[in-house]
Formats: structure tokens, sequence, C-alpha cells
């Protein structure tokens, strides 16, 4: 009987603990119901950058506007990329918002005196976004990955974020300009998503963001980057909370991923100090 008696205890509290989890969710969503007014760009070594924090990008996201718009991210990889690809350079400065997704990104910035509060990493914040995202009654599309990626991340989230309103997912394996990428174009144009997320990974991604703005006009398209490996089971493993602080979450990809990451960050972090400290 005192063995039922505890079950039947932990099992309230369970229940209890979940339901104030769930409300903590909704209260998190709330609180970003006041709209948030994102800062005017910047000229970051001949990039655009947006100084905003976690908390402005998502209102900026999920509240309505008149006009379509697109969003994308800035770190040491992409800075590295808009020098050595002018086109994608180009697409970047074309951007609504440009946000600081990498430390050293934030530390030069603020040492050129643009007011980078931030880091801005879509990973540290997308539960969060989720929840604010479905408080405001915001429709997804998930585009990019491997075929089956996009759709097993939705799944999962959909089970922690009651609903969670996904309407189209689409893998990202196509050429730019090809079929596949027009038939995606007409599809998302059909559904109607509020917010495209594309994690196809740059200059790519930046590149479609712009022709569903331009083109198809939908109303918000977000670079997301690897982000759907992040949240789906069995695939990209987030780095600790400590070494995101630290601005480490390099290292971490690098241990994980050595062969094809090495010359990404080892060079490539090395390339963009170099601009740093000579760019004028």
């Amino acid at each position: 009987m005192l063995k039922r008696a505890l079950s039947v205890a932990l099992a309230a509290n369970r229940t209890a603990n979940g339901a104030i989890r769930f409300q903590n969710h909704f209260t998190k969503g709330r609180q970003l119901v006041q709209s948030r007014v994102i800062t005017e760009p910047a000229k970051f070594l001949a990039l655009k950058l947006t100084p905003c924090g976690a908390d402005e990008l998502i209102d900026w996201l999920t509240s309505p506007h008149e006009e379509p718009r697109a969003a994308a991210y800035l770190n040491a990889h992409t800075v590295n990329l808009g020098f050595a690809d002018q086109s994608f350079a180009k697409s970047l400065n074309a951007m609504d918002v440009v946000y600081a997704d990498g430390m050293a990104v934030v530390k030069e910035a603020r040492r050129r005196g643009i007011p980078a509060r931030e880091r801005v990493s879509a990973a540290d914040f997308f539960i969060r976004f989720l929840w604010v995202a479905t408080n405001r009654k915001c429709s997804l599309a998930f585009v990019g990955g491997p075929p089956g990626l996009a759709e097993k991340c939705a799944d999962h989230l959909r089970g922690q974020v009651p609903g969670l309103d996904v309407i189209l997912v689409h893998d990202g394996y196509f050429a730019r300009g090809d079929a596949k990428e027009d038939a995606l174009i007409a599809a998302l144009k059909q559904a109607g998503p509020a917010i495209v997320l594309l994690g196809m990974g740059s200059p790519r991604q930046e590149a479609l963001a712009l022709r569903l703005r331009d083109e198809a006009r939908l109303p918000t398209v977000w670079c997301v980057g690897a982000l759907f490996e992040y949240f789906t089971p069995g695939h990209r493993r987030h780095a600790p909370p400590w070494m995101r602080e630290w601005g480490l979450e390099w290292l971490f990809r690098l241990m994980q991923e050595p062969r094809r990451l090495a010359r990404r960050y080892l060079i490539g972090n090395l390339k963009f100090l170099v601009r740093c400290w000579t760019w004028k």
C-alpha cells in the first residue's frame, strides 16, 4: 500500500512539474510580446552587421510586417566567405538583418565601436523562438539538410512544443537555379508559411533566401545553417554552455569533425584575425 501511494505521489509530482515547465515556456513567449526595436545596421569589415540580442531577433522574426524580409548571420567563417566571394558579400549586404553569430565577431565589433551586446546563436534560443512563434500563430517551413532530416526535426520538436505549426518540410539537396529549387519555391508560395527556415549552409542559403524574399514575396526568411541537426536525435551535438559562453564552440566542433573542419577553423580563424588587424 505504501509503495503504491509513493508511486502515485511521484506520478503527480511529475505531472505538476510538467505543467509548470509547460507554463514557463508560454510565460517566456509572452515576455516577448511587446515590440523591440532592432538597431540600424553597421558596417563590419565591409559587411553588414545588425547589433541585436536574441530577444530582439525573436520578436523581429515573429512580428507581423508589411514587406518581405530576410535574416542571416555573421561569424568568422562567413566573413571569410564574404571576402572570397563577392556575390556572397552582396547577398549578406542585401539582407534586412545580419546578426553576430560568433564571439569573434562580437568582440571585434565592440573593439570597432559597434554595440554588439551578445553572441546570437540560433541553437541557444531556438526552443524559445518556437514557443513564441507558436504563441503568435506563426506557421513555419523547414528547408535544409539531407532527405528526411527536416521532417525528423519537425516531428521531434512537435513533441517539445505542443501546437507547433510546421506546414512544409523539404531537404536542401538541390543545385542553385535547377528545377527542384523552382518546384520548392512554388510549393512554398502555395503553402504560405509565415517564416521559412533555411538550413543549407552558406552561400547557398543566402542566395535562396533573397529569391524567396524578392521573387516569391514570402513574409520572413531566416538562414539557420546546420540548426536542424542540433535538434534531431542522433545527429550533431551542441557544445557545453561554458564553451559557448567563452566563444569556444568552434573548438568543440573541430574535435567532433576534425577532418572536415580543420581548414575552416585553424586556417580560417587566422585569416579572420589578420583581416581584423589590417582592415581600417
